[in-house]
Order: C-alpha cells, then sequence, then structure tokens
C-alpha cells in the first residue's frame, strides 16, 4: 500500500508480474508479487518469503518447499498435488480453483494458539480438488470448504468445530474422535459419520446423508 501524503490516501501499489523462473531464484523475499504460469522444480522454492502476492495457473506438483512462508497470498488454479512441506508457514492463504491431491497438510508449521481467543484456520479452499490429503489430528477450528471435492480425506482425531463444508463432496473420508461441534454440512454430499465415535453437538446435516449419523448407535432404519 502506498501512501498519498498530499492527499492524505492511500492508493494500490501495483503488483508486479513474474513469469520467468529466474526471478524466484535470484531473489529471496517478494512482496506484492504476481507469479504467472510458472513450472516450479524441486528444491526451488527454499528459505523465500512471499506476502501479499499471488500465484495464477503455477504448477507446484511434486516438488517439495522448505523453510519458507506465505503471508496474505492466494493460488488461483495451481497444481500442487503431492507438493511437501518442510518447515514451512502459510498465514491467511486462499486457495481457488487448485489441484491439491495427496498432499500431509499436517506438516507445515502452524501458527501457536492463544487460549483466550480461538484463531479461525489460516486457510480457505474454494473450488478445490483435495482427494487424498491428510488433516490427521490438526486444529482446524472454523475451516472454510466450499464447492469442493474431498476423496478420502483424513480427519481423524481433528478439530473441525465450526467448519464450513459448503457444496462440498466428502465421500469415503475419514471422521473418528473428530471434533465436528458446530460444523456446517447442510449442503455437503457423500459423508460418513458416526455420531457414536465423533463430537457433533450443534452440528447442522440434511437428509439423506444424515442417516450416517445413527449407524454406531445400533439403530434400524425403517
Amino acid at each position: 500500500m502506498i501512501v498519498n501524503r498530499q492527499l492524505n490516501c492511500e492508493i494500490e501499489s501495483p503488483m508486479h508480474i513474474i513469469k520467468d523462473i529466474s526471478n524466484i531464484i535470484e531473489s529471496e523475499e517478494f512482496d506484492l508479487c504476481q507469479f504467472e504460469k510458472l513450472k516450479i522444480t524441486e528444491n526451488l522454492i527454499c528459505s523465500k518469503y512471499f506476502f501479499s502476492s499471488t500465484f495464477v495457473d503455477c504448477d507446484f506438483s511434486n516438488c517439495e518447499i522448505n523453510r519458507s512462508t506465505f503471508r496474505d497470498c492466494e493460488f488461483i488454479n495451481c497444481n500442487l498435488s503431492l507438493l511437501r512441506f518442510c518447515d514451512t508457514n502459510m498465514i491467511n492463504v486462499i486457495f481457488r480453483g487448485c489441484k491439491l491431491i495427496g498432499i500431509d497438510w499436517t506438516s507445515i508449521v502452524w501458527g501457536k494458539k492463544f487460549a483466550k481467543k480461538r484463531s479461525v484456520f489460516p486457510i480457505s479452499f474454494y473450488d478445490c480438488i483435495l482427494n487424498h490429503s491428510i488433516f490427521i489430528g490438526m486444529d482446524m477450528y472454523s475451516v472454510s470448504f466450499v464447492d469442493s471435492m474431498l476423496k478420502e480425506v483424513g480427519f481423524e482425531d481433528t478439530n473441525l468445530e465450526r467448519a464450513r463444508f459448503e457444496n462440498t463432496d466428502l465421500i469415503d473420508s475419514h471422521f473418528k474422535g473428530t471434533d465436528l461441534r458446530g460444523a456446517d454440512f447442510s449442503s455437503a454430499i457423500n459423508y460418513g459419520i458416526d455420531a457414536s465415535v465423533n463430537m457433533v453437538r450443534g452440528a447442522k446435516f440434511s437428509l439423506p446423508e444424515a442417516t450416517s449419523l445413527i449407524y454406531g448407535l445400533g439403530v434400524k432404519l425403517i
């Protein structure tokens, strides 16, 4: 953000467009950049810092991101399938229209939580494919999955309190010991959630998927 002192107002500073992979190799810190149609290769993203930047139509598939930080960034129509994280932070990051297949999200370094104030999960997903991803044991309070595909995703022992699964397909995803209190599944489909092994108080469900809640209770539907 640029401040015009004569007019005493703020003016949006233009983003720097980057289409050449050499720019990433030569620099360590990027602020207000837009990366377009780049193929990210193995070990290219190491000790890099990205602030208020956007990645459009970039390919991160099968690569590794080491000791890096993404803050206030957005990924649009990118392929990050089988991406591996090591000592990397993500704060206020949005994924839109991205392929995120087979990612172990537990390997990201998440910020510390403060007991007096619940922190909303720092990543949101819109129109994304997250099949075979792992979120086991994570604190994902108030996370948003919108118009997304989550096939065979691991949510065991995960805190999904007040999570939002809007128009999202959860076929064969795994919930066990999961905190789903206040979560919204009202427009989600294909989920199978056993109320006897998960916390579901205050969660929103709709038929016919909601019938899965009683599978472990020994109840017969006629």
